[in-house]
């Protein structure tokens, strides 16, 4: 899940998710930092996300992305909730 500058196609803020039936989950952000990370395993992943090292330039606002990232990372976590309830 990205949401992309439209003339680049670039991410702004991307994220993945998997979680597993015994409810360990694992989140990576991407585009807000110099290189992709891993949210830490035990924080909740918006809460890691609030502490995170957020990049800033004139496409996206240091605000703006952090606010960006964490709506991708909800998305991305709903997303990996449903497909684990398919069993997928």
């Amino acid at each position: 899940m990205k949401v992309e500058h439209p003339a680049s196609g670039f991410a702004l803020a991307g994220a993945a998710a998997q979680m597993t039936r015994n409810g360990k989950q694992r989140v990576a952000v991407t585009g807000v930092g110099a290189h992709p990370f891993l949210l830490p395993v035990a924080a909740d992943p918006l809460d890691a996300l609030s502490e995170a090292e957020i990049y800033g330039d004139r496409f996206a606002p240091v605000e703006y992305r952090r606010h960006l990232a964490g709506v991708v990372v909800r998305r991305a976590l709903e997303r990996a909730r449903e497909r684990m309830e398919e069993g997928r």
